[in-house]
């Protein structure tokens, strides 16, 4: 399923409007675990979380056309 051209303008905008609304929960989650881990653990398990999810959506993607 592709958007359509006329809707890439909308659908940027609500995709960075979710984006930043989310940026506060983020911060305050990360804050939490500051609390409890330090930074550098932190730090090391958001990276692998987003190589996981990086490769996860690789082969999810794969099938699209250009």
């Amino acid at each position: 399923m592709r958007t359509p051209d006329a809707m890439l303008g909308k659908v940027m905008a609500l995709l960075s409007a979710l984006a930043m609304c989310m940026q506060p929960l983020g911060r305050w989650r990360t804050a939490g675990r500051s609390i409890i881990f330090p930074a550098a653990a932190i730090f090391i398990a958001s990276g692998a979380v987003l190589i996981a999810m990086a490769l996860l959506s690789a082969s999810l993607f794969a099938h699209f056309d250009d």
